[in-house]
């Protein structure tokens, strides 16, 4: 006499198909869920960026000794000499911000205040993706703004 297994191998074929079904949807779960590169710009990155750039010690002084980039800016902005204010600037942003196909394909820095803009920058291609930051200087609101375009 010969015992039917026929339901046990349907039995068996459907939990085959759960155990696949299972993987897919954990390999799913795990690309979706996936952290975004570790060289993603983030608006904290850029936050830090002015931060620490608006303390850069330039190469011009006055007779108190050597300005920061903040100092610079207020200096342009009280007396309108400008000078050497756009070139650290953008000595500044070539050097920290590299304009790749993959990471960064552009920026723009802005020096605004109640009496107009008193610099902008531009570089790269400028993309409706950006990430971007804005630091309140103190002084008639004088704001620098960054965007890094992605």
């Amino acid at each position: 006499m010969k015992i039917k297994t026929k339901a046990q191998e349907e039995m068996l074929g459907f939990g085959l198909i759960i155990l696949i079904v299972a993987i897919i949807i954990l390999v799913f779960i795990v690309l979706t869920l996936k952290k975004s590169p570790i060289n993603e710009i983030e608006s904290y990155k850029i936050e830090s960026f002015i931060q620490s750039s608006l303390k850069h010690t330039t190469r011009y002084q006055d007779n108190f000794g050597y300005l920061s980039l903040r100092e610079l800016i207020l200096n342009c902005y009280n007396s309108k000499n400008c000078y050497g204010l756009n070139q650290t600037i953008s000595e500044i942003m070539e050097k920290s911000w590299i304009i790749e196909d993959d990471l960064v394909k552009g920026y723009e820095l802005g020096i605004t205040s109640d009496k107009g803009v008193l610099m902008l920058l531009k570089k790269g291609n400028l993309t409706k993706n950006y990430k971007g930051a804005l630091q309140d200087l103190g002084v008639n609101e004088l704001k620098f703004e960054l965007r890094i375009y992605r």
